[in-house]
């Protein structure tokens, strides 16, 4: 009986290791702004689920330097983020967290507290919440980054981490703003000591994300927490994207071996089972905005994404 119990000890206990999840969320009990707004009573279920359902709420290092580390992340661990510092959320959100005394990291983009914008926070309350939870960079103006001069890209990173330095302290984690970003943005958050940075667009965080572009599950209204909890990381190498004109026509992307059928979403169009073809996915749709997303998801619910600027 007992080896039995040892047994099952290991086995669920072997279960609990899987992939991270970060959520996003912009601002709490602010109907104005339905795209970007979660009301406090959706954000208090939401919270409510992850109670109920035996996740635990960690801290942003936590995730990150598992990752840096290349030690085994849990499928129940889920970090808050909070993008731009909106003054609903240290009204609405942030008295729900120090209640239950859940961290979080908030980005902050500098020009809008600077600048005293009625919706945004105030150095005060940046100060204030930086006592429950990190704050981290998120640009001075919250342009996006790659479509800017370059020097510009720079100043404004530059700007924006030294501006909360002298307020809060170190900076460890930096947001895209509009989850935009190139190999160039993120050479240079990482040139200015950033510890990782964040993107936005749905996906799972594993041992094999890169630390400059890991995924968050961006927050809504409705969101299905359930199903977006359940998703996996897919490693997978994006080797090369074809693009004709305003048409994409395919990418080879390096898959495991068993993916030999994944299905594609492409912004502006629904999901699509596709065959792989010598490491070849060909998708044949023209690309209908200034930034689309291409997620790929294999039968086992694993999924990898790549962004395309224009």
């Amino acid at each position: 009986m007992i080896k039995k119990i040892l047994i099952l000890l290991l086995v669920l206990s072997m279960r609990a290791f899987g992939d991270a999840h970060i959520l996003m969320y912009h601002r709490i009990g602010d109907s104005r702004h339905p795209s970007t707004n979660v009301s406090v009573e959706a954000f208090e279920k939401q919270l409510r689920f992850l109670e109920d359902n035996g996740y635990e709420i960690v801290e942003l290092s936590r995730i990150v330097e598992a990752v840096r580390d290349k030690r085994e992340l849990n499928d129940k661990w889920v970090a808050i983020t909070i993008d731009d510092a909106y003054k609903s959320f240290y009204e609405n959100g942030l008295p729900l967290l120090k209640e239950r005394g859940y961290p979080f990291t908030l980005f902050v983009n500098t020009q809008a507290v600077e600048r005293r914008y009625g919706d945004y926070m105030t150095w005060k309350m940046i100060e204030d919440s930086s006592r429950y939870g990190e704050i981290g960079g998120h640009s001075h103006t919250h342009s996006s980054m790659p479509k800017i001069d370059k020097q510009q890209m720079r100043e404004e990173l530059k700007l924006n981490k030294k501006l909360l330095e002298e307020r809060i302290g170190e900076m460890r984690y930096f947001a895209y703003p509009y989850g935009e970003y190139s190999k160039e943005v993120a050479d240079e958050v990482e040139n200015l000591g950033y510890k990782g940075a964040f993107k936005q667009v749905m996906g799972a965080v594993s041992t094999d994300s890169n630390l400059y572009t890991l995924n968050r599950i961006p927050m809504g209204e409705k969101t299905n927490l359930r199903f977006f909890l359940s998703m996996n990381y897919l490693p997978a190498r994006w080797e090369r994207v074809d693009i004709e004109g305003d048409i994409l026509k395919g990418m080879k992307v390096t898959l495991p071996e068993e993916a030999e059928k994944v299905e594609v979403f492409l912004s502006g169009y629904g999901w699509e089972w596709t065959r792989v073809e010598k490491s070849y996915i060909r998708v044949d749709k023209k690309l209908l905005r200034s930034r689309n997303n291409i997620i790929i998801r294999d039968s086992k619910n694993r999924y990898s994404d790549y962004l395309i600027l224009r």
